[in-house]
């Protein structure tokens, strides 16, 4: 019997390219309803608008500093490959992002996705509520697990045998 598992990391890169793509494209929404055509001669309805400017600062702050809680090489957007250009958008370079998964897939993840760092093997990280603050937490454990649960999906009737010997696992 064969058991192979193999990381997804072009799920990985399709849904950082998908994040630049979106982002992109409300900055250039926004940079046509809220700046000056000099070759029209036309401002855009919203130009100079106090709220359309600091969301844009929030953004661009968002997009540039590094994710509180995250230590290690990976800690902010540029450190993946992400770059920004003249007109405020988003550049992506796919090389850097592909070295950045395969040395650190999981710090990759943590730039876009809730995450929590156990320092002890035996611990789990689960989950996070909306409560949840970047920081560290101490844990007490009381009383050990009297009982372990195995959760997922399986067929039960699968057969492995000499013609059938292999099963693939994607995370």
């Amino acid at each position: 019997m064969n058991l192979g598992i193999a990381a997804n990391t072009e799920g990985i890169t399709k849904a950082v390219q998908s994040f630049v793509e979106k982002f992109n494209a409300v900055v250039t929404t926004v940079n046509s309803v809220a700046s000056y055509d000099v070759t029209t001669k036309k401002a855009g309805v919203l130009l100079g608008d106090f709220a359309v400017l600091g969301a844009m600062r929030q953004l661009r702050n968002l997009m540039t500093q590094p994710v509180p809680g995250l230590d290690g090489s990976i800690r902010n957007l540029q450190d993946i490959g992400l770059k920004t250009i003249d007109d405020g958008t988003q550049s992506l370079n796919t090389s850097k992002l592909s070295a950045a998964i395969a040395a650190n897939k999981n710090d990759v993840v943590s730039l876009f996705a809730p995450f929590g760092v156990p320092t002890d093997g035996n611990i789990t990280y689960v989950s996070k509520s909306a409560d949840t603050k970047p920081g560290t937490y101490a844990l007490n454990v009381t009383a050990a697990a009297t009982r372990g649960k195995l959760s997922g999906a399986a067929n039960p009737s699968m057969l492995l045998a000499g013609n059938n010997n292999s099963l693939q696992v994607q995370v």
